[in-house]
């Protein structure tokens, strides 16, 4: 696993959001009647960095190398072996599912192609709480509630039939600007969006005042 870094772990600045040491997750291998663990996949083994507050992190590594694991960790959705991750100060490895419902509006997905793909998967998402109760104390709310909070991009989404599932799902303040190049271009995009009758101002607001308003630094 390959991690790029602004700078290594460990420098002394005071300011980091995220700081992430020695992190493992071993996945159980089981068999048998009284199901034994027989083995275990090394998923994550001994990872460590910092994200500083500003800085854009970037976890790169081949097929399989444990970066989907790593963010499932950090995100909280899965539980460490061990090691520590430690969130604005914070060491939320092991915090019980009760400490983690707030601190999941401030570490979220973001889900690629998000706009394109996910109003056709809303109803699966919706049904999981329904089919697995363990999971419905995360989504208290609901899961429709939760999806609604998000951003969307418009990759994969500039045609009528995405637009209009997604436009159902979120106002168009919550849109933001996104391609499938080399699949379709910025201009192809563009004019899907013009052609489902987006006027002026919700192309500029998809454009670029959406992006801003979500992370002010932009506008520099």
């Amino acid at each position: 696993m390959a991690v790029a870094a602004a700078r290594a772990p460990g420098t002394e600045v005071g300011d980091e959001l995220l700081v992430v040491r020695d992190l493992v997750k071993h996945f159980p291998i089981r068999k048998g009647l009284l199901q034994r663990e027989v083995a275990r996949v090394h998923a994550v083994d001994g990872i460590s960095f910092d994200v500083r507050h500003g800085e854009t992190f970037g976890l790169v590594g081949e097929s399989g190398c444990g970066k989907s694991t790593t963010a499932r960790l950090i995100t909280r959705l899965l539980t460490p072996t061990s090691g520590t991750i430690s969130y604005d100060g914070h060491d939320i490895s092991q915090w019980p599912e009760r400490r983690l419902r707030p601190l999941r509006r401030d570490v979220q997905m973001i889900f690629s192609h998000g706009g394109g793909t996910l109003p056709f998967l809303t109803e699966r998402f919706v049904r999981l709480p329904l089919i697995n109760k363990s999971l419905a104390a995360r989504v208290p709310n609901g899961v429709e509630a939760e999806l609604k909070r998000f951003y969307y991009d418009t990759a994969q989404a500039a045609h009528p039939y995405a637009l209009a599932s997604l436009t159902k799902l979120i106002p168009v303040s919550q849109i933001v600007f996104g391609t499938d190049f080399p699949y379709r271009t910025a201009i192809d995009h563009v004019k899907g969006l013009t052609d489902y009758g987006f006027g002026a101002s919700d192309l500029q607001a998809i454009d670029r005042d959406n992006a801003v308003r979500l992370m002010p630094r932009l506008k520099a």
